[in-house]
């Protein structure tokens, strides 16, 4: 083979890679385009992604809600994975009875009552009867699907 050869060859396969068309890029943002801009309950996923309005999101944990979290929605998938940005959660974790009557006997010493009440403040922590609840800012949280309770605007 001489060097005519091989350079027709090289020129020839060149020409046959620019003659395939381009596959479509999938990823999340394209299937949300395609899939979820006319009707049904994900629609309205979308138009708050587009719109950029707040959402607000019930989660839940084996037996009782677990927390609220309100924040800007930036994808979605057919599982109800949620990815969101400028988070504000309040949250609650339970007390246990023995909790409950440990916090009964310190409440009655007057310094641990100063103690526990500079603490809550610090933490953002109000105490009701069965539950704690917490506040705080996350930036970016990821909620997946199992533990979603409802969805709807916060406006």
């Amino acid at each position: 083979m001489n060097s005519k050869t091989l350079l027709k060859k090289s020129v020839s396969s060149s020409e046959e890679k620019v003659a395939k068309p381009k596959k479509k890029v999938k990823n999340v943002f394209t299937y949300m385009d395609s899939t979820y801009q006319l009707n049904g309950p994900k629609s309205l996923l979308y138009k708050s992604i587009k719109e950029n309005r707040r959402v607000k999101v019930w989660t839940r944990s084996h037996t009782y809600v677990r927390s609220i979290c309100t924040g800007y929605l930036v994808a979605f998938d057919q599982y109800w994975n949620l990815a969101m940005t400028d988070v504000d959660e309040i949250y609650r974790i339970p007390i246990s009875q023995n909790e409950r009557n440990s916090q009964n006997q310190k409440e009655t010493d007057v310094s641990n009552l100063e103690e526990f009440k500079n603490i809550e403040k610090n933490l953002n922590l109000y105490k009701t009867g069965r539950f704690n609840l917490f506040e705080r800012h996350v930036n970016q949280l990821f909620i997946r699907g199992d533990n979603i309770v409802t969805v709807s605007l916060a406006d």
